[in-house]
């Protein structure tokens, strides 16, 4: 048993049930299984990460444990419920705005295409999830897309091409130590060199990936290069060491049930007794390829998959529609909003400078009763003195000169005193380029 399975474990059972300890514990339980291709056990840990997700509603563990559940259907080979199982998870980690989970799932459907045989299909998602990990420096990411996008160069036989990506994907694995995608890219490398026939170099790369596949304690990779060490030792004629590692794949198969890797070592075996001239074991072994590659990629089963995938576009796009049509109703609001708060701001701003212009009136209004009501005064008292010494001699036009001057300081002090009575503000134009106040009373009165 894995030593950070059975930590794990330990830990469940002293957290108790549905904590907050307890769920990421039977999250990574899930996903320590999944790594070493304990598919049933790690399925019953994602039925209960579900079941924990949704009652408490963390749609960040809900997408989790569908990812999962699409790791463990595609190795169970059921392709149909592995899509939309990511599918599910892909709905949820596009409103999370996880562009890791996006990429990551987008890869892991390629792949599913890849299975399946629907290389187009393949190739636009693995194009999209390059793309994607790129621009968002997803290291690990980029390097699994370039090993999936060999593969489909490999298949061409385009072996250059195949390094390419290889060599690529190798460089960021090993910069960013990421274990499992590294031994996976030096096995591509092993298996192209050996249909290079380079076997030498072949070899080197199928040692160390083995090495590192060990070290995980990774069945399924264990599995697979087993089957490509076979082809290596067939190809150099090393064959009873090779049909040992044909069997050693056989039995690994067989435990973690992986019927797409039974299928590869079926069509191995077959190829291996034939070239042994062992025509019955050639035959037993061609039929159980041929019966188990229809069970599992027969045009019903790819047709089934097709249908699911559009289901799902038309799903993201009313989603993505709905989610436009609430940014937009959202935003809308916000702009009614935004334009009522200015109309008030507005009338604020008006209010405030109407107060600021009669302030400023009152001031003017004090400054002048202060400033010129002294000396109107002065000028009054030196008028009706003038007018009382000049009593005898006063003329008729001295009399209405002197009511002249009393009429024009009483309209003086009138003003004053308007100024401090006034409760609107109004203006009316001087000239071009001037106002005045508009001092309706006093005219009035006049």
């Amino acid at each position: 048993m894995n030593e950070r399975i059975d930590q794990l474990e330990l830990s469940l059972i002293r957290s108790g049930k549905d904590n907050d300890d307890s769920i990421e514990i039977i999250k990574d339980l899930s996903w320590e299984y999944i790594k070493i291709s304990e598919y049933e056990k790690a399925k019953i840990y994602t039925d209960q990460l579900l079941h924990i997700a949704e009652r408490l509603q963390k749609n960040e563990l809900i997408k989790e444990a569908h990812f999962y559940y699409g790791r463990i259907y595609v190795n169970f080979c059921e392709y149909e419920k592995a899509l939309s199982h990511y599918y599910e998870s892909m709905i949820l980690q596009k409103e999370l705005n996880d562009q890791y989970g996006i990429t990551n799932i987008d890869i892991e459907i390629g792949n599913l295409f890849y299975k399946s045989n629907d290389i187009n299909r393949a190739l636009e998602h693995f194009e999209q999830a390059l793309n994607r990990a790129e621009t968002n420096h997803l290291e690990e990411l980029t390097g699994y897309v370039l090993n999936n996008l060999a593969l489909i160069s490999f298949d061409t036989k385009d072996y250059d091409k195949t390094l390419e990506y290889l060599f690529k994907a190798l460089d960021i694995l090993k910069v960013s130590d990421y274990t499992l995608q590294n031994a996976t890219c030096l096995l591509n490398i092993g298996e192209t060199y050996l249909n290079k026939k380079e076997y030498s170099v072949s070899k080197e790369y199928i040692d160390q990936s083995i090495s590192l596949f060990e070290q995980l304690q990774d069945s399924s990779g264990i599995c697979y290069s087993c089957i490509i060490k076979g082809s290596y030792l067939t190809e150099i004629g090393a064959y009873s060491e090779a049909e040992k590692c044909y069997q050693q794949a056989y039995q690994i198969a067989l435990e973690i049930d992986r019927k797409d890797q039974l299928v590869s070592v079926y069509k191995k075996l077959s190829d291996f007794y034939l070239i042994q001239k062992d025509y019955m074991n050639a035959y037993e072994y061609q039929k159980l390829f041929l019966e188990l590659s229809n069970k599992l990629f027969s045009e019903e089963n790819q047709l089934k998959i097709a249908k699911l995938e559009s289901i799902y576009k038309v799903e993201i796009k009313q989603k993505e529609a709905e989610i436009f049509r609430l940014k937009t109703e959202e935003l809308q609001k916000a702009v009614n909003e935004a334009e009522t708060a200015y109309k008030k701001l507005e009338e604020m701003q008006e209010q405030m400078i109407s107060i600021e212009k009669k302030n400023a009136v009152l001031a003017m209004a004090v400054t002048a009763n202060h400033e010129i009501n002294q000396p109107l005064m002065i000028i009054r008292a030196a008028k009706d003195l003038l007018q009382i010494n000049l009593e005898d001699c006063v003329t008729c036009k001295d009399i209405k000169l002197f009511q002249k001057m009393d009429n024009a300081i009483q309209r003086i002090q009138s003003i004053l005193s308007s100024f401090s009575e006034l409760d609107n503000l109004s203006f009316i134009a001087y000239d071009k380029n001037t106002k005045m106040l508009n001092l309706k009373q006093i005219n009035q009165e006049e």
